[in-house]
């Protein structure tokens, strides 16, 4: 269905652009035009019609200009075609485009008592043939003879003149009437599709696109000549209301410029520039407000000639790759490039006549509505486009964000399961410990192995202790309880209390306090200690140091512990403190690979940082923890 209207708009357009691009109909009996300025705009038909004309062929135009020109038009009633139509007796003299603000027609063939005006000064009621053109009637008479038009704008010097028999204008009013429709309901139509995109998606870049049609509506107005016919009133300022008309559209068009490139990342220097050719319009609205009417067309013009330059040449500096920090590209580059070189190409053929650097042609009389059909059709394809991927990318985003929601909550069902597996583990098995370590002193062992036996109690009960607070942790429910502890004394109680205390090497300040959570400190003093003892080798010291120092300006306590590696094996840097984690040294010992994984946790925890140091044939571990 899109696809058949989207091909029945194409056919529209074209038929669009063929019916006001083509020439002039065969039974136009203009057969010479010639012109002649007059830039004091003081010279008197009778002195004109004294002076030297000169022949053009194409639509007049010489850019925006102060001066009188003078238009003398040979028509040849022998040119129409025969038939019973009466009314093929009289001429009409249809004059494009309809935003002139004077013109004065001259028959000296058949001589007026009145002045025959019209234009934006004049009513369309007082027209001797009302149309959505400015249209003069006269008499076909029976040879050729010379007619003059005297042509007075503050828009371009712009003027296209034809001239048909009374009984044929209306069959082409009716052909003019069906395009500016066809115009006006693509216009329409698009708003309504931008309307539509912008509530599914609320894409800001779709409000810019709303003010450019609403502003293209409001220009058709006054281009077409419908606010002229529909409001007859004299004290209406047509003129004002036209080159408010094209300032608006010139500023809306820019400004979705503007915003388009900035979400499809062209180069800095090009959004600079286009940022101040905007600043144009503006002052351009400022002389419209205070009189000076033709010096702001010039200057929108001109703004609206360069930004377009520019936005050809930004399109094909997109970035056509993701940069860092930025989104995906969406759009393909070459559909945004080849668009805007389209767009521009097109508005430079029709806005260079209207300034006077290039040979004029018809269409110019339109310029704007060609350039807004062919600009809406092909941007109303890169926003569908780009709308289409938004949409996809973001159902795809939900689909994987919902995943991700069922995986976590399968994941906390599952850490549940775990914690109370490991509660009851704790429960069923501390308590038998905690029996044979009761009965261990009721029965006389040799004093080594007792040791040895509470030694692997100890180990049993720490791993269940060590299997619960990573739990927590994970969870992140761990909290903190901060108190004074005297660093040196539990540093000293933890090596007396350790199988073998004379291995032990300290270097501890004596009195060294600290406010932390003294139960989570023993925790992972407990770990360091543990993994000195069992993974160092048998014949070297193990060495504890104790010293204050200053991390990011935070004054803390520093711990380090260091160890000669058993068989000159070395642990994994980047597998250290990760879970589960267990060197080759470390298979032949009993162990969980837990230690290490929570120490690291609860330093982080506590404000502090457990880091990795080894140095020579040490291994060696730094706690951090602030003071």
């Amino acid at each position: 269905m899109s696809g058949r209207i989207k091909l029945t708009l194409s056919g529209a357009v074209l038929m669009f652009l063929a019916a006001l691009i083509g020439p002039a109909r065969a039974d136009d009996i203009i057969v010479s035009k010639s012109y002649f300025e007059d830039p004091t705009g003081g010279l008197t038909f009778s002195e004109i019609q004294k002076q030297k004309f000169t022949p053009y062929e194409r639509p007049f135009s010489k850019g925006y200009s102060a001066s009188n020109f003078w238009f003398k038009l040979t028509i040849d009633p022998t040119k129409i075609v025969q038939s019973a139509n009466p009314e093929n007796g009289t001429i009409i003299l249809r004059i494009r485009p309809p935003y002139l603000r004077e013109v004065e027609f001259f028959d000296p063939a058949h001589e007026s008592a009145n002045r025959r005006l019209s234009g934006d000064y004049h009513s369309s009621a007082l027209d001797e043939y009302r149309s959505l053109n400015l249209s003069f009637v006269m008499p076909a008479g029976e040879t050729p003879r010379d007619v003059y038009v005297r042509l007075n704008t503050s828009s371009s010097t712009f003027i296209n003149f034809e001239a048909y028999p009374k009984g044929e204008i209306i069959s082409h009013d009716y052909l003019q009437l069906a395009l500016f429709a066809l115009f006006i309901s693509l216009i329409i139509i698009s708003f309504f599709y931008g309307l539509v995109f912008l509530t599914l998606s609320r894409d800001r870049i779709f409000y810019f696109f709303l003010i450019r049609q609403a502003c293209s509506l409001y220009w058709a107005s006054a281009a077409f000549g419908i606010a002229r016919f529909l409001i007859p009133d004299d004290r209406f300022n047509h003129p004002l209301y036209m080159c408010g008309a094209v300032i608006a559209i010139t500023l809306s068009s820019e400004f979705f410029d503007f915003y388009f490139f900035r979400e499809f990342r062209t180069r800095k220097f090009i959004q600079i520039v286009q940022l101040a050719l905007m600043i144009l319009p503006i002052i351009s609205a400022v002389l419209l407000l205070i009189g000076n009417l033709r010096l702001a067309m010039e200057i929108n013009l001109t703004s609206a000639l360069v930004f377009t330059l520019t936005s050809g040449i930004g399109s094909w500096l997109i970035y056509s790759e993701k940069t860092p920090n930025t989104e995906p590209i969406i759009v393909p580059k070459w559909l945004v490039s080849g668009s805007y070189t389209a767009i521009m190409t097109f508005l430079l053929m029709t806005l260079t006549p209207q300034l006077g650097l290039s040979p004029n042609i018809e269409f110019a009389i339109y310029s704007v509505a060609f350039h807004t059909t062919i600009s809406t059709i092909l941007l109303g394809v890169i926003l569908t486009y780009r709308s289409i991927k938004l949409r996809g990318i973001k159902a795809a985003a939900e689909t994987e964000l919902a995943i991700m929601a069922e995986r976590l909550k399968l994941e906390q069902l599952s850490r549940q399961d775990q914690a109370a597996l490991l509660a009851m583990l704790s429960h069923e098995l501390k308590t038998p410990l905690a029996g044979i370590q009761m009965s261990l002193g009721a029965v006389p062992i040799q004093k080594d192995k007792s040791k040895h036996i509470s030694r692997l109690i100890t180990d049993m009960a720490d791993l269940i202790d060590r299997c619960l607070n990573v739990g927590k942790i994970d969870d992140g429910v761990i909290t903190l309880k901060i108190d004074q502890s005297d660093l040196s004394r539990l540093l000293t109680t933890k090596i007396e209390n350790t199988l073998e205390p004379k291995r032990f090497t300290s270097q501890i300040q004596p009195h060294l306090l600290i406010n932390t959570d003294q139960k989570l400190l023993d925790v992972i003093l407990t770990n360091l200690i543990d993994n000195a003892e069992k993974y160092s080798a048998p014949d070297h010291p193990i060495i504890i140091e104790t010293k204050i120092s200053t991390v990011e300006e935070k004054t803390g306590v520093e711990i380090i512990v260091s160890n000669w590696p058993r068989d000159e094996v070395w642990p994994d840097p980047k597998l250290l403190f990760q879970k589960y984690y267990r060197g080759a040294s470390a298979l032949r010992q009993a162990g969980s690979g837990l230690g290490l994984y929570l120490s690291h946790k609860l330093a982080e925890r506590m404000g502090g940082e457990l880091s990795y140091v080894p140095r020579d044939h040490h291994v060696r571990f730094r706690l951090w923890l602030p003071a």
